[in-house]
C-alpha cells in the first residue's frame, strides 16, 4: 500500500485539488475512508508515531522515537523533556481527518528545528470527534480537554508550547483558547453587541499563561461566502461554497448558525480582545488561490490593528491548506521557505517567551500611559519568498489607507498587496534587502 499511496500522493497538482474535491463532498463515512487512505503515514512515518486512545485524550504524540516508547512515564519524561511541545489540531471540514494526517509537515517541523535551532520537538496531535455524527461543540471540548491535560497533568510550561491549528482545527483551536484564557469573553460573545461588551472586559485569567505562539494555517474564520475570493478562487480551490454550507450543516445543526448560539461564529465578528486569547507572537498562513484569502486576510489585518499581538502573514500562490498538504504545491520551494520562515518564528518565539520581560503592553490598563519597546512591534508580510517588515506605525498607516479603499471588486487582499508593494517601493531609499538566500534559509526580507 505505500507504494499505491506514494503513486497517489505524486499525482501533477492539477489533478489533486479535484481529488481532494471530490473526497471532501462524499457522504461523511466514505470521505473518511477515501481520505484516512489518502493520508495513511508511510512507513518512514511510523517510527515518529505513539498513538494514544481512550485516555485522557486521543490522538498521538509525534517526534523522534516515539513509537519505541510503551510506558506512560517514558512518554511523559519524554515530552517534559523536549524544548518545543506543538499542540496540533487537524483540519478536514469538521468531517474528515486524523492526528497523523499531515506526517510530512510534522516530520519536517520537527526535523528543522533540530538541524537549525538545536531544539527538539515533540507534536501533541489531537484527534476530535467529527460531523455529522458529533456536532458542535463536541470537538471544541475534545481540543479543549486535551490542552488541559498538557498543562495541568504533565504541567508542561506555557513558554515551551506553541499551538497550531489548520483549516476547520485552527477555528476549534482558537474557540479552546478562548475558554481557556478568556472565559469572560464568552457572555459577551453570546451578545448582540459583542464588540461593546468586550470593551468593559479583561480576563481574570493570567495572560502571562499564554503560549509562547500560535500558527494558523488557512484557518475557518467566516460565516459567509460573499468575499470576492468566494468567487474569484472556487474554480482553483478545494473548498466550494455549497461544501461551505453542508459542512456547516452538518456540524451546526443549520445552514445559518447564529453568532447567539456560536462561538465560532462570534469570533468572527469581534473587533478587540484578541489579545486575551491570542499569543502576542502569531502566525498565520494563506493561499492567495483559496476561497478564504480575504476573509483570513481581513481578520489577520484586525487582529494586528486592534492589539499589540507581533503578527506575520504568510501568503503563496496556492489554494487552501496548502502548507499542510504538500501535494498540492508544485514548486516545492514554496514549502522549503515557509517551513524556514516556521521554524524562524517558533524558535524567536520560544526564545522571547522563556526571556524576562519587565514590559508587558497586554496587561496595561492606562491608553496615555508611555508606550514601552512592545508598542512597536514590527509586522511581517511574506508574499511568495519575499517578507516585507512593517513597523506598528507604518503597518497602521496602511491599514488606515485600507480603511478608506474599496475592497468589494478585488478583495482585501489584493488591496494589501498593491498597497504593501507600493509603500516598500516608495522607501526603497530607506529600505535595505538581503541578498538572495537558497530555498531552505529564511526569505529575503525588506523593512519598511
Amino acid at each position: 500500500m505505500d507504494s499505491v499511496r506514494t503513486a497517489v500522493r505524486g499525482i501533477p497538482t492539477q489533478l489533486s485539488i479535484p481529488i481532494l474535491r471530490s473526497v471532501l463532498k462524499a457522504p461523511a463515512p466514505l470521505a473518511r475512508i477515501m481520505m484516512n487512505e489518502l493520508t495513511e503515514p508511510l512507513n518512514r512515518h511510523l517510527p515518529y508515531i505513539r498513538k494514544v486512545y481512550n485516555g485522557s485524550w486521543n490522538g498521538a504524540w509525534i517526534g523522534e522515537g516515539m513509537k519505541a516508547l510503551d510506558k506512560y512515564e517514558d512518554i511523559k519524561a519524554r515530552v517534559r523533556s523536549a524544548d518545543v511541545v506543538i499542540f496540533n489540531v487537524h483540519g478536514g471540514p469538521f468531517r474528515v481527518g486524523t492526528s497523523t494526517m499531515f506526517m510530512n509537515a510534522y516530520v519536517a517541523w520537527i526535523k528543522i528545528l533540530k538541524e537549525k535551532y538545536n531544539l527538539n520537538a515533540i507534536i501533541m496531535s489531537v484527534k476530535y470527534r467529527l460531523a455529522p455524527e458529533h456536532k458542535y461543540p463536541a470537538a471544541t471540548e475534545d481540543v479543549l480537554t486535551a490542552y488541559k491535560y498538557l498543562r495541568r497533568s504533565l504541567k508542561i510550561p506555557h513558554d515551551k508550547i506553541v499551538v497550531t491549528g489548520d483549516s476547520a482545527g485552527a477555528a476549534l483551536l482558537l474557540e479552546a483558547m478562548l475558554q481557556t484564557h478568556a472565559p469572560e469573553l464568552l457572555p459577551a460573545l453570546a451578545a448582540s453587541t459583542i464588540n461593546a461588551e468586550i470593551e468593559t472586559l479583561t480576563s481574570s485569567v493570567d495572560n502571562k499563561d499564554l503560549p509562547a505562539a500560535m500558527v494558523l494555517v488557512s484557518p475557518v474564520v467566516c460565516a459567509e461566502t460573499t468575499t470576492p475570493s468566494w468567487k474569484e478562487n472556487a474554480k482553483y480551490d478545494m473548498i466550494r461554497p455549497k461544501l461551505f454550507k453542508k459542512v456547516f450543516k452538518e456540524f451546526f445543526g443549520t445552514k445559518d448558525p447564529s453568532s447567539n448560539d456560536v462561538r465560532l461564529i462570534a469570533m468572527t465578528k469581534m473587533q478587540k480582545g484578541f489579545d486575551q486569547f491570542i499569543p502576542k507572537n502569531t502566525m498565520m498562513v494563506v493561499g492567495s488561490k483559496e476561497v478564504m484569502r480575504d476573509d483570513i486576510t481581513e481578520m489577520s489585518l484586525r487582529v494586528i490593528k486592534n492589539t499589540n499581538i507581533k503578527g506575520h502573514l504568510v501568503s503563496e500562490d496556492y489554494a487552501h491548506d496548502w502548507y499542510v498538504i504538500r501535494d498540492t504545491v508544485k514548486d516545492k520551494t514554496a514549502i522549503q521557505r515557509t517551513d524556514a520562515i516556521f521554524a524562524e518564528f517558533v524558535a524567536s518565539a520560544i526564545k522571547e517567551a522563556q526571556t524576562p520581560n519587565p514590559f508587558d503592553d497586554r496587561l496595561a490598563v492606562d491608553e496615555n500611559a508611555p508606550k514601552t519597546v512592545n508598542n512597536d512591534l514590527p509586522v511581517k508580510f511574506t508574499r511568495n519568498g519575499v517578507t516585507m517588515r512593517f513597523s506598528r506605525t507604518s503597518m497602521q498607516e496602511i491599514l488606515g489607507n485600507l480603511d478608506q479603499a474599496d475592497t468589494s471588486k478585488e478583495g482585501i487582499a489584493k488591496t494589501l498587496d498593491s498597497m504593501a508593494q507600493m509603500t516598500s517601493n516608495l522607501s526603497n531609499s530607506n529600505a535595505t534587502q538581503s541578498p538572495p538566500h537558497n530555498p531552505a534559509s529564511t526569505p529575503p526580507v525588506i523593512t519598511v
